[in-house]
């Protein structure tokens, strides 16, 4: 699995962030306020993207990514790597960002990528993601 290392600035605006990822269609419904910054400022990162090649929930994907000693990446995360990589076609799903919808409950974003677009969508997270799904994570930072 290709690694991913990134410097993240957590206190770009989100709109400035989605402006710089070129993305051709966003989500309405992702906001500043159903996604707040990070508490965090200006960190280096280490991402994967993680493809369990079968259905799994996001409890799953969370197990799976604690026994490599990775954390979910948020909304930034994704943002800033498809900034500045050349990514091949797929899904990447940010579980480390979610939002609680009264109706429907809780969802995280995820980029589509595909020739000619790429789209920043939100999926339920109470739900089974297919083989194809790749998650992103961040390597934990040893002492």
């Amino acid at each position: 699995m290709d690694i991913y290392p990134l410097r993240i600035d957590y206190s770009v605006p989100l709109p400035v962030a989605l402006h710089s990822a070129r993305l051709t269609d966003i989500d309405p419904s992702i906001t500043a306020r159903a996604f707040p910054l990070p508490t965090r400022r200006e960190q280096l990162r280490r991402l994967q993207i993680h493809y369990l090649e079968r259905s799994s929930t996001a409890l799953d994907v969370e197990a799976e990514l604690a026994k490599h000693r990775q954390d979910l990446a948020n909304l930034w995360d994704l943002l800033a790597l498809i900034h500045r990589f050349e990514l091949p076609p797929g899904l990447i799903v940010a579980l480390g960002s979610r939002w609680f919808y009264p109706i429907g409950g809780n969802y995280s974003p995820f980029v589509h990528l595909g020739a000619g677009f790429r789209e920043l969508r939100i999926v339920r997270t109470n739900r089974s993601f297919g083989p194809q799904c790749g998650f992103l994570a961040a390597l934990k930072e040893t002492s």
